[in-house]
């Protein structure tokens, strides 16, 4: 007769034991092999003079705005219609600023989920007194996404262990079935 488990004022018999043991098993399996299938398949796409348009915020350095010219480092952030919204840009404004008004070509990098470099035109308003800038952003960035594209080859590598999960499941609940557990 086999001895039964108690936890937490609940009896475990034999059956349930190996049930919650097969049914982990098959789903630590799955999960290391999914993994494994993304390391292997999985690639970091590079970005070739993507197109990026959206806002641009942060602050110009000090001494960068001299009279109607800009010319001088910016640090902030660019919100833009990529894999990730927002990335941290540092570059370099070149333009005008007209009461208040910027027009200017930015030169710089980007981090974040897209890391690289990132060049275009920034039209917007520069605050003086806190030499923040904020407007719009059109232009081009080349660099590699941090986010994970899996290859076609790694689809139906995904899908066929998928299938085996599933008939590993079946599997083993016919084992545990034809189990003889009374004795």
């Amino acid at each position: 007769m086999p001895l039964p488990l108690k936890a937490a004022g609940m009896e475990l018999d034999g059956e349930t034991v190996k049930q919650v043991l097969i049914a982990t098993g098959a789903v630590i399996f799955f999960i290391v092999a999914a993994m494994g299938i993304s390391a292997a398949f999985g690639s970091h796409p590079d970005l070739q003079n993507e197109s990026v348009q959206g806002s641009i915020e942060g602050t110009v350095a000090e001494g960068a705005v001299s009279g109607n010219t800009i010319d001088g480092q910016f640090n902030g952030t660019l919100d833009a219609d990529l894999s990730a919204s927002i990335e941290t840009v540092n570059g370099t404004l070149t333009g005008t600023v007209e009461n208040g008004n910027v027009t200017a070509e930015f030169a710089g990098e980007a981090t974040g989920t897209v890391d690289g470099t990132v060049n275009g035109t920034v039209t917007g308003t520069y605050n003086a007194t806190s030499r923040s800038l904020s407007g719009d952003f059109d232009g081009v960035i080349n660099g590699t996404d941090a986010g994970t594209r899996i290859t076609e080859t790694g689809g139906l590598a995904l899908v066929g262990i998928l299938a085996g999960f599933i008939i590993l499941m079946a599997v083993a609940g016919l084992y545990l079935e034809r189990q003889d557990f009374d004795s």
